[in-house]
């Protein structure tokens, strides 16, 4: 009797475990739907930072002492400038605080991260900025595609 009992809780474990990793592959396939773009050839990135107070004012850069806050502010305040983001269908910048989800999905831990799709997928991710602009430089114009 007791082994019966044990091989029906060792059963009932193993169902709910394979239902928790079914859930969260959903959960994954789901946020990335959501993200990639449609259709072949197209590009969407998103930039995610973690401001404490929404996005930063000039004076907010100016007066912080919080190095790595101080970077992400030089990272977001010099972005449109040195990334070829015309190349990209979509570029959103994301606040940590309004998009929990998609940063457990993608296993984002530092900031500012970058992140490039197309309709297969996440093809970067990135805290560099430079490997950004790398990679940029060889998607073609959306005018060339």
């Amino acid at each position: 009797m007791r082994i019966e009992l044990f091989y029906s809780y060792l059963v009932v474990f193993l169902l709910l475990m394979g239902g928790c990793s079914n859930l969260e592959k959903a959960k994954e396939v789901r946020v990335i739907g959501q993200l990639k773009p449609p259709e072949e050839g197209q590009y969407h990135m998103y930039a995610y930072f973690n401001f404490p107070n929404g996005f930063p004012s000039e004076s907010e850069m100016e007066k912080t002492e919080d190095e790595n806050l101080q970077c992400q502010y030089e990272v977001y305040e010099t972005m449109n400038e040195k990334l070829q983001l015309e190349k990209l269908h979509v570029f959103g910048v994301r606040k940590k605080e309004h998009v929990q989800e998609q940063i457990e999905v993608l296993n984002i831990d530092k900031f500012p991260t970058f992140i490039v799709l197309d309709n297969t997928g996440v093809l970067l991710q990135t805290s560099d900025m430079s490997e950004v602009d790398a990679f940029l430089r060889h998607i073609p114009s959306i005018e060339d595609r």
